[in-house]
């Protein structure tokens, strides 16, 4: 919304005998025309307005305290060195990685108890136990048995359905 506040406003300064307008419709394409200036600054003015209710939300939300943070640095090599660095003398307490991509997040996540994040780690290993157990196994051993020599040697009564 700036940019295209800023894109009119200079068009204006240039051109002062016209008032840029556009349409307020879908990508500018239907809708109402409308001078292009006013319209973007009351648009910025609402989106101002709606932002500052959602930080008040947010704010008074105890749900939205999550464990984690997002550090920005100035340079690469800080970066670079804070990320390769321990942090605490208890190597638990703040651990250190890249950052992702902000559309790479998924932000529900963020709000996972530490306890919870254990107990779905616990689950899944109980689950891949299982799934070896009963699954891999069992395949390993009929695979074992997929050759004829295999068959005639565990299974010695099926010789001659073998042979025909």
């Amino acid at each position: 919304m700036r940019n295209w506040l800023d894109y009119y406003q200079l068009k204006y300064e240039r051109n002062q005998s016209t008032k840029p307008t556009t349409k307020t419709g879908f990508l500018g394409c239907f809708g109402s025309e409308v001078d292009a200036i006013e319209y973007y600054k009351t648009e910025i003015e609402k989106i101002g307005k709606e932002e500052v209710d959602e930080r008040k939300k947010i704010m008074k939300d105890p749900k939205s305290v999550v464990p984690a943070a997002f550090v920005s640095l100035r340079s690469r090599w800080g970066a670079a060195v804070c990320a390769q660095t321990q942090q605490t003398s208890n190597p638990t307490v703040w651990l250190t990685e890249w950052a992702p991509e902000p559309r790479d997040v998924y932000w529900n996540n963020l709000s996972i108890p530490f306890v919870s994040l254990t107990v779905r780690r616990l689950i899944i290993a109980v689950a891949f136990f299982f799934l070896n157990f009963f699954y891999v196994i069992p395949i390993a051993f009929v695979q074992s048995l997929a050759n004829l020599e295999g068959i005639e040697k565990t299974l010695p009564f099926l010789k001659p359905f073998i042979k025909v």
